[in-house]
């Protein structure tokens, strides 16, 4: 596949490489990103795409993210799913902005062709304008889609390969797909509220498509079109191989199925053919009747250890209600050996695999009786997107259908949290259990399509048919909160006597509560930081080294040596190291944790007179161990539940981790021994690599000035919040020692002067490099003794930055 074929490349380069430069007269006095460009490649894609000649060759070096794209676009240009005046208003200013593009006569046919594909799909009624959200400063789809057009046509072909133009190529299409979802969700519930539309359900699929994606465009562009039922087409721990919902071969399905139609556990190598299943998520570990013996129930091949939750007797009559159109389910307690068998050890280990293969996965509440509140909230939230010009039809219809939904919102809860007894406060509002599992951690973030079922499986859902996944859940309520005013004050808080909306309140608290507002965009350094609230009654490293793609440790040892040498009492060192070997930089970097900096040289905590109990942290910590010793202030994951604040955002494209990093060594104690760093600055002995001084960012600092007792915080207000600050005058004003080492570090084009002006500029404007470096602050507790303080970060446009040489430090790190 050639460079200009890979999916950072844009629709524009694609097309101007397949068929050629647009001619010179037609582009005259044209800056390269002008609408003539835009607008005449848009047009050239979709003919190449419609003619049959170019169809195949072309679809073939397309990208799965260039195909999403066009077809974003074009359920954009057609008014798919918004009001085609907005469309038509858009398509004008366009077309009015740039050049006369009529065809030669040889093509007027296929010209026609082409401007009948991308006609509205019906007309405007009334005047025409553009609908825009009525939060300030916010952007709803309109705006999304128009910026994804101009990021994918307007970019000059020898400009694509810049790291800024991939990056905002990459950004606008997350953001495009997020609110594609969102508008095609909305118009969806108020076509179904508002009886416009009727929804054909087949029994045997349960699949709906878009409404939308019509059958021409499905055949031109060869797309695996995805329902509202999957979320919205995004890459989650692109770490995995395996694609969500790929159906998996002979050789990688799981070892063992549940047969619906036998009530039997199968082996699937038993199998004819590879067959689809539904992967179900719940939690039980806790409720284990440790004082009763796992019982036989027929048709299993071993004993099943009996919870407090469900009668497993009952499994297979429960289980036989689970119908979505497939004959086998993959249920844990049926499906994995519950006898630490090598069978056993070798699926837990698989848990990535078997959830991503699976046709859909769903999460069982099975002590949830109704997500009626839930539905209502939905159904509240999507109409709010929806724009339409005041006064048609359309506007009073919406304006009604919300009222009507929240009045069913008014004093139902979510389903999402513990039911509440006593007074109305934050202490009791407690996420449901499964929100509160480590092993349910993985199994979202491996299946972030995961549709929530209540005690007789029914979802949650859309519109009363389609099922709505977790990640679509997440993006709506986060479209909701960017573009309408009124939302915050329908939502009070969690303490208040008023609490008439207490179900908006409960969905705005489980999304912060629970880390999953950070779902769609976690990294492996995020899903350890996130485990630390969640429970496990044991063998932590199992239920989250799946997702984190980090099991050779596992098989490489014996049953009794996996839960030797916990690190900080919860992951055996092994695992650890396997982690620090994957993500060296990130693993180090990613986070600091509040309160890291109050040590004493032992790395015992200095009371603050403030340690109020946190209701989520994690009760899992090794027994015995001293709770109130911190340390691990270099590592995601702590001893007991902490505050973590996020400091590190990772670009386009990867940072190189710095080669010192792989020869650190961890303890069980959660210290880092090492023998050499990259100290690019400090208050010590070692030297400065660059005198003229380094502007940075400094992240995550808190603690207590020790000059004047005044919060750090409170001194950054007067540096800008932390910005474009002077690393040594900062460091050398300190009254202890600091460290500035280098942990990641990347030099990228940040501005590449185009072909036909470079020979009239000096060298240094013809590229220009920006050197970036993340690193860590270490204070010196004492000679070799050392704690994480913050992060800081050095974004120098000029490229002029040098990375120090190494040095020999001998320091352990707290």
């Amino acid at each position: 596949m050639p460079p200009w074929a890979y999916s950072h490349a844009g629709l524009g380069v694609v097309i101007e490489n397949f068929m050629g430069p647009l001619e010179a007269e037609l582009l005259e006095e044209e800056l390269p990103g002008g609408t003539t460009r835009i607008l005449a490649n848009w047009y050239r894609l979709t003919y190449c795409l419609l003619d049959e000649e170019h169809r195949h060759e072309l679809r073939a070096i397309m990208s799965t993210d260039q195909k999403r794209s066009y077809c974003l676009l074009w359920e954009w240009w057609t008014a798919a799913y918004q009001d085609p005046g907005t469309s038509l208003t858009e398509i004008l200013n366009i077309a009015s902005s740039s050049r006369d593009l009529d065809p030669k006569n040889e093509n007027k046919d296929s010209w026609k062709a082409v401007l009948s594909h991308l006609e509205l799909r019906h007309w405007p009624e009334g005047e025409i304008s553009v609908l825009r959200p009525s939060a300030p400063g916010s952007t709803g789809y309109h705006e999304a889609l128009s910026s994804l057009f101009k990021a994918e046509f307007a970019v000059w072909m020898g400009d694509y390969e810049r790291d800024a133009t991939i990056g905002s190529l990459k950004h606008a299409r997350r953001n495009a797909n997020v609110s594609a979802y969102c508008q095609q969700m909305a118009m969806c519930c108020f076509r179904t509220l508002s009886n416009k539309i009727v929804h054909n359900e087949s029994a045997e699929t349960r699949h709906w498509k878009s409404l939308a994606f019509n059958d021409l465009l499905h055949e031109i562009m060869d797309f695996p079109h995805q329902g509202l039922e999957c979320g919205p087409m995004l890459e989650i721990c692109s770490w995995l191989q395996q694609d969500i919902g790929t159906k998996p071969d002979s050789t990688s399905l799981p070892y063992y199925l549940w047969d619906r139609c036998t009530k039997s556990t199968i082996q699937t190598a038993n199998l004819k053919e590879s067959p689809s299943y539904i992967a179900i998520s719940h939690t039980w570990g806790r409720w284990k009747k440790t004082n009763q013996p796992s019982i036989k129930i027929d048709g299993v091949p071993w004993l099943v250890p009996q919870n407090t939750r469900f009668e497993v007797s009952s499994l297979p009559n429960i289980l036989d209600n689970a119908d979505w159109g497939t004959r086998y389910l993959w249920f844990d307690l049926l499906c994995i050996p519950q006898d630490r068998s090598q069978i056993a050890i070798r699926e837990i280990a698989r848990q990535a695999e078997i959830f991503r293969g699976a046709k859909h996965a769903v999460a069982w509440f099975n002590d949830v009786n109704s997500f009626r509140g839930l539905d209502a909230i939905i159904k509240w939230y999507a109409l709010q997107l929806l724009l339409f010009p005041e006064g048609s039809n359309d506007y009073i219809s919406k304006s009604q259908l919300i009222d009507e939904a929240l009045a069913k919102i008014a004093g139902q809860p979510s389903g999402l949290f513990e039911p509440r007894t006593g007074l109305l406060n934050r202490m009791n509002f407690r996420p449901n259990a499964w929100f509160t599992s480590l092993w349910t951690l993985q199994e979202i973030c491996l299946r972030p399509d995961m549709w929530l079922c209540n005690a007789d499986w029914n979802p949650v859902t859309i519109n009363g048919k389609i099922p709505l996944p977790v990640n679509g859940l997440i993006v709506i309520r986060a479209a909701v909160q960017r573009q309408v005013p009124q939302f915050s004050r329908l939502i009070p808080p969690l303490d208040s006597l008023d609490q008439e909306f207490v179900g908006l309140s409960e969905v705005e608290h489980w999304a912060l509560a629970t880390g999953l507002d950070k779902l769609l965009e976690l990294t492996r350094a995020d899903i350890l930081a996130l485990g630390d609230r969640r429970h496990c009654t044991s063998r932590r490293a199992e239920a989250i080294m799946s997702i984190l793609g980090a099991t050779t440790w596992y098989s490489n040892m014996n049953a009794g040596e996996r839960e030797a040498n916990l690190v900080l009492g919860k992951y055996p060192l092994p695992f650890v190291q396997e982690i620090q070997s994957l993500i060296p930089g990130e693993f180090f970097t990613s986070y600091v944790k509040a309160r890291i900096a109050e040590f004493d040289e032992r790395g015992e905590a200095v009371d603050n007179g403030s340690d109020d109990e946190d209701p989520l942290e994690d009760v899992g910590f090794q027994e015995g161990m001293q709770t109130d010793n911190w340390h691990g202030s270099l590592l995601p994951f702590s001893c007991k539940g902490m505050t973590y604040i996020k400091v590190c955002v990772f670009g386009t494209r990867d940072f190189v981790s710095h080669k010192t990093i792989s020869e650190w060594i961890i303890n069980t104690q959660g210290n880092v021994y090492m023998k050499h760093a990259c100290v690019i600055g400090s208050s010590g002995h070692f030297n400065w690599t660059n005198e003229s001084g380094l502007r940075c960012t400094i992240l995550g600092l808190d603690f207590r000035d020790a000059e004047n007792g005044t919060a750090e915080g409170e001194r950054r207000e007067k540096d800008e919040n932390g910005f474009n600050i002077d690393l040594k005058t900062w460091i050398q004003s300190r009254k202890f020692i600091v460290h500035a080492v280098v942990l990641m570090y990347r030099r990228y084009t940040y501005y590449e002067a185009p072909m036909n002006v470079r020979h009239l500029l000096p060298e240094e404007d013809v590229n220009v490099s920006t050197v970036q470096i993340y690193g860590v602050l270490l204070q010196e507790l004492k000679p070799g003794i050392l704690v994480k303080i913050a992060n800081f970060v050095v974004s120098d446009i000029n490229g002029k930055t040098k990375i120090p040489e190494t040095s020999n430090v001998s320091w352990m790190v707290l």
